[in-house]
């Protein structure tokens, strides 16, 4: 049986000739310093005795601490100690096979470099197989967490793994003892209910198993099962609504099954604790300008956790159009236009195509980002009417007032979205009170009710030169 070996090689002192020795000599007060300490770690293989790469070295003086890891030929260096007694600790690296015991020894530093070899001793294994059984299909559980537990209820874990993509996996540089081990401890990204070995539900009902000195307990394995009744086996969890003050957020899976029993928690960016645990929440000014999650999780004994990504920074709460044009066409200089008249599309609607000014002209535009914010523009002498936001289903509707000024014949309503792309409205029509046209609000609506269409047109926000694509 191999053990831990440590061989300590300390600095010859020079003979020196006799000299007269000065009576009650002063006591000696100062520390020796920028010692160093270096050796080789070598470990137990059932193949012999190899070096050990990758180990990370840990050295306690006192209260000052110093760390490597071990090159590919097993060695260490470290410089900088001080005199006295120092801790050294060894942590083996992840390796195939059984892998190494960890170490932790003294090494006395009298004021000399030392050099300190070290054997680590094998370590034991632990594997398996994970398969999941959902609704009745049985198949190889990948990525599921497995952990390696004390089998008296100690806390904390003695080794940790994946399984892989045929759902094997395995757990080395185990101390010989009694173990438990449990399947998917923190929940997974499928939802399972954590098992334990034996497939017991809790680790009270598991089995004690019993790893002697270098050797390897096998066939260590589990089955998670879903009948799809308790819990969701999909994470996807999703907030859908627009991160504003007043407006009202709530969660999407898919989950599978379709309708389980889930709790939920919402969590405010900068404070502690939970906001609302229900299925919905209506943003209010507390929520300005952070962001915003969900926990879902199922409520069967086991289910798995799930967080959603975080919302955008909360802005504050609007109105669904936003008019900033002026009441009269600007005389000179204005906004710089940055939208582009092309051929008409049948992404935006309106009701009329006939309008006098001064009055509202309601618009509706399809396919645009949800939440996209929209610009509208007046053609022919360019103005900006105001802005859209864009809902869920990225649908824009609002109403803008027309100039008082505006000229009276054919103009255009450009849509420019936030990427810059232009959708042109069919032709409206400004008619002035003094033609004799009649613009009450029932001919209007009758008239504009062939008016139809946007074109999509490319162009650069914030440029003089604007080009059709």
């Amino acid at each position: 049986m191999l053990t831990v070996a440590a061989v300590l090689t300390f600095g010859a002192l020079a003979a020196a000739p006799a000299t007269a020795v000065e009576e009650n000599p002063p006591l000696a007060t100062t520390v020796a310093e920028n010692l160093t300490i270096s050796g080789t770690v070598t470990g137990v293989t059932p193949n012999g005795i190899v070096p050990v790469a990758g180990a990370s070295v840990r050295v306690r003086v006192g209260q000052s601490y110093r760390g490597t890891t071990t090159k590919v030929d097993g060695r260490y260096e470290l410089s900088g100690m001080s005199t006295g007694e120092a801790i050294v600790s060894f942590a083996a690296p992840n390796a195939d096979g059984f892998g190494f015991l960890g170490l932790t020894t003294s090494v006395p530093l009298d004021g000399a470099n030392v050099t300190a070899d070290f054997l680590l001793e094998q370590g034991s294994v632990i594997s398996g197989v994970v398969s999941k059984n959902v609704l009745g299909t049985t198949s190889p559980a990948e990525n599921i967490e497995v952990t390696i537990l004390a089998a008296d209820g100690t806390p904390g874990f003695n080794g940790i793994d994946y399984t892989a993509s045929d759902g094997s996996y395995s757990v080395n540089s185990l101390a010989a003892g009694s173990y438990k081990v449990s399947f998917g401890s923190y929940g997974t990204p499928t939802g399972f209910a954590v098992v334990y070995n034996d497939n017991a539900p809790t680790a009270e009902g598991a089995k004690s198993i019993k790893v002697a000195k270098d050797f390897e307990v096998s066939n260590i394995d589990a089955t998670l099962v879903l009948d799809g009744t308790a819990y969701p086996i999909s994470g996807e969890v999703a907030i859908v609504g627009e991160a504003r003050v007043g407006q009202t957020l709530s969660v999407a899976g898919p989950w599978t099954p379709s309708d389980p029993e889930l709790s939920y928690a919402w969590h405010r960016s900068g404070s502690y604790g939970d906001v609302k645990t229900s299925s919905t929440y209506t943003i209010t000014e507390d929520d300005l300008g952070s962001t915003l999650n969900v926990r879902v999780t199922g409520m069967a004994t086991g289910s798995a956790t799930f967080w959603s990504e975080s919302t955008k920074a909360v802005q504050p709460a609007n109105t669904t159009s936003t008019p900033v044009s002026p009441a009269l066409l600007p005389q000179t200089g204005g906004v710089t236009s940055v939208s582009v008249v092309g051929p008409k599309s049948d992404r935006v609607t309106m009701p009329q195509k006939t309008i006098a000014p001064g009055a509202s002209i309601p618009i509706t535009g399809t396919g645009f980002a949800p939440f996209e914010v929209v610009d509208i523009w007046l053609h022919s002498t360019p103005v900006l009417l105001g802005t859209l936001t864009a809902d869920a289903l990225g649908r824009v509707s609002g109403s803008f007032p027309m100039p008082a000024n505006i000229a009276s014949g054919t103009h255009h309503i450009v849509l420019v979205d936030e990427n810059g792309v232009s959708y042109t409205s069919a032709a409206v029509v400004v008619a002035l009170a003094d033609t004799g046209t009649d613009l009450s609000s029932g001919w209007l609506a009758l008239a504009l009710m062939a008016l139809g269409g946007l074109a999509l047109t490319i162009r650069a926000r914030r440029r003089t030169a604007l080009a059709l694509k």
